[in-house]
């Protein structure tokens, strides 16, 4: 099932720091059932080299008739990957469960590595290219 409710999630490092709640535009095509939803977000906070767990959540939104009404309203929500963009690693979570509103009763997963990107010195080599790329 889709939602009409505003979607939020929460990052968290290998080392515990958490980012700031990410809030996923809501357009009246997005989350609905059986659709493959992308954003780009950037993250302020460093959460080091891994990511370790996500926890979703919505604003209750859309719940139908008395959905929002008395809390109920719930999206089945399959699974989020994770991409880091200068790194190339990604990282996946299974949910296979229905999200309900609000923030303390949102899902958390731990993150698996799906894909190990760069080593060092791909990076580096990325960054000087990136610099280059700038400098003409």
């Amino acid at each position: 099932a889709g939602t009409d409710a505003t979607v939020s999630v929460e990052l968290t490092g290998g080392g515990g720091v958490k980012s700031s709640n990410l809030v996923m535009d809501r357009e009246p095509a997005l989350f609905e059932a059986k659709s493959v939803d992308t954003f780009s977000r950037v993250v302020e906070e460093d959460l080091g080299p891994d990511l370790a767990e996500l926890l979703v959540w919505h604003d209750g939104k859309g719940g139908g008739m008395f959905g929002s009404m008395i809390g109920t309203s719930g999206w089945f929500l399959e699974k989020v990957r994770v991409e880091h963009a200068l790194t190339e690693r990604a990282w996946e979570a299974e949910f296979n469960e229905w999200i309900y509103a609000k923030r303390e009763k949102g899902v958390s997963k731990k993150l698996e590595l799906k894909q190990a990107g760069l080593d060092a010195d791909e990076l580096r080599k990325k960054a000087e290219a990136a610099r280059a790329g700038l400098e003409e």
